[in-house]
């Protein structure tokens, strides 16, 4: 086995089992909070530091050929199946799940939808209303913007998610045909059919009742723009994200630092310009300059919603999303829920930012001092995995969902990395 299929297995391995901590472990009983939540973390930032250890040192990188076309043709044809049986998997979903009686998501996307096209502001304050939001939305455009197409055309919302999520992953499962062997070729879209089927039968509601999987469409979109030098791709990317999840605005300070100190000035320059342009012409003009308070009260209720979730119990007298299985917001509930559990909350924040700071000072020092011994595209798609297994480790509050995204990012991440030709 080369060294290239040796750190491929581990790679493979660790993402099924970081689906196994997300889906199976804790669900079952199998695993207790903290071995379920530690084991999660674990295997999720392995994912990154493993593909970091197979290109240390690996020299300049030259990427493979497509195949031949006709196994080109074969591939695209297993690509075009697997989309078939998720399309299927997801209508049943549709026809059987009513978000309106679970979650407050996508009625809240749909009211700003139909806000817009009603020729009003999608930030009003009385938008929400109707669903006894009494706040203005802290959206951002990119996540609710997009389903003004399924409220003009009055089709469901959750097809665009779908529509998203398979966008990206089939970008990911064309690309990943440039992989060396046939294995690696017919895995990435294995992998991918069988985590989504399994959320369908495992936890439904992360596909019924939020827009998640549209969200890790963008940032699997982001990891591969990363692998590739044009800057209009990367900015719009980087934009895009900024303007749903906000996840990636603390990264990309690690991502100026390195395209500084590996001497691309020029591209950071460039990408930078392109996603500030993106972010004034889909938020800044067209929504904020309406109402510049509106971003305030979005980052407020960033810094204060997370804590009544603090206090939304299940039954067994634990707040339900603190205990799921990930995160390690549950050790300060723990610690204060006897006392004064606004403190814990308060600690808990500090650090939250604590740890992203130092995971991302560390990241930057390793880079600075391997900065020859590592190619900067592998550097940045690993230490986006990283990031993002630190931040969602340590936020405010775990929701099983919003681990759709880094799960789906080890796919990709995968699919990229295994496009390299690399040495013994």
């Amino acid at each position: 086995m080369t060294r290239a299929q040796r750190y491929n297995a581990i790679i493979v391995i660790l993402i099924l089992f970081e689906n196994l901590f997300l889906w199976i472990f804790h669900k079952y009983n199998i695993t207790s909070q903290t071995v379920n939540a530690f084991g999660y973390f674990a295997t999720s930032v392995l994912i990154g530091i493993t593909v970091l250890a197979k290109f240390i040192n690996a020299g300049p990188l030259q990427v493979y050929d497509y195949p031949a076309a006709k196994r080109k043709t074969a591939l695209l044809l297993l690509f075009a199946g697997c989309f078939l049986l998720l399309n299927e998997l997801t209508i049943q979903l549709i026809k059987t799940w009513k978000y309106e009686l679970s979650s407050d998501i996508i009625p809240a996307v749909q009211l700003m939808a139909k806000t817009l096209l009603a020729g009003g502001y999608p930030y009003g304050k009385d938008v929400l209303v109707p669903i006894t939001i009494h706040r203005i939305s802290n959206y951002l455009p990119m996540h609710w913007l997009p389903y003004t197409l399924s409220e003009y055309f009055h089709f469901d919302y959750r097809t665009v998610s779908f529509g998203i999520w398979t966008t990206a992953a089939f970008i990911v499962m064309y690309r990943s045909m440039r992989s060396r062997n046939l294995q690696m070729q017919l895995l990435i879209p294995v992998l991918f059919t069988a985590i989504y089927a399994l959320i369908t039968f495992q936890y439904p509601s992360v596909i019924s009742v939020t827009i998640e999987i549209m969200v890790a469409g963008y940032y699997m979109l982001l990891l591969m723009s990363l692998n590739q030098k044009n800057y209009v791709l990367t900015g719009m990317a980087i934009a895009i994200c900024l303007l749903s999840r906000y996840f990636v605005l603390l990264w990309l300070p690690l991502w100026a630092f390195v395209l500084i100190i590996s001497g691309n000035k020029k591209a950071l320059l460039k990408t930078s310009a392109v996603t500030v342009l993106a972010i004034c012409f889909i938020y800044i003009i067209p929504f904020l300059s309406r109402d510049w308070s509106s971003l305030g009260h979005s980052l407020k209720d960033y810094e204060t919603l997370p804590y009544n979730e603090w206090l939304h119990f299940s039954y067994d007298n634990h707040p339900m999303h603190l205990f799921d299985g990930t995160g390690f917001a549950y050790l300060f509930f723990e610690k204060y829920k006897n006392g004064l559990l606004v403190e814990g909350y308060r600690y808990y924040k500090i650090m939250f930012m604590f740890m992203l700071s130092l995971s991302l000072a560390l990241m930057g020092g390793w880079y600075w001092l391997n900065r020859k011994r590592i190619n900067t595209n592998v550097f940045l798609m690993a230490s986006l995995k990283i990031y993002l297994s630190v931040f969602l480790a340590f936020i405010l509050v775990p929701y099983t969902y919003l681990m759709v995204t880094a799960n789906f990012i080890s796919i990709a991440l995968l699919a990229e990395q295994a496009r390299y030709k690399i040495t013994d």
